[in-house]
């Protein structure tokens, strides 16, 4: 029985687009399309001192397990400054999302709990904006505070 939970869980974690030297800030699986999202990066801040690193870097990537079809920015150089945050306390919940624009799209990684939860992708085209929630709650790196997506958005949002 035990063993069967740690192959679960070993599949799951495997199925994530990001490495095993990378921090993954938020990942999961959009259930209308089986495909997982992830935000990878390193260390934007480190540990010992919660200082933020000069050298950094984060890509969205989207596809099916173990296929990434869409990764954002490719290039690591400058990838932080192409991401903007934004996040609000309103009554009773809070909202915190990550974005970027790419081909004048808008894609932002969304986890708001309030009366209504949503975790999951916003995609923006023009006036039209798509919702794709996750299956459950994200994986949203709390075991390696301070390098999580929760301080991520805060830093990246405009101040």
């Amino acid at each position: 029985m035990l063993s069967a939970a740690l192959l679960a869980t070993s599949q799951a974690v495997a199925a994530g687009h990001c490495k095993t030297d990378e921090v993954t800030y938020f990942q999961c699986t959009i259930g209308s399309t089986g495909k997982v999202v992830a935000l990878c990066g390193n260390e934007l801040f480190d540990p010992a001192t919660n200082e933020r690193r000069a050298s950094t870097w984060l890509q969205y990537r989207y596809g099916a397990p173990g296929k990434v079809e869409l990764a954002f920015p490719q290039a690591r150089a400058g990838s932080v400054e192409q991401f903007t945050g934004e996040y609000h306390h309103p009554y009773h919940g809070f909202y915190y999302g990550l974005s970027f624009n790419r081909k004048n799209v808008d894609y932002a990684l969304v986890h708001v709990e309030s009366e209504t939860r949503f975790y999951g992708i916003e995609v923006t085209m023009g006036k039209r904006v798509v919702q794709m929630p996750c299956i459950g709650q994200p994986e949203v790196n709390l075991e390696h505070s301070p390098n999580d997506f929760f301080r991520l958005v805060q830093e990246l949002s405009p101040r």
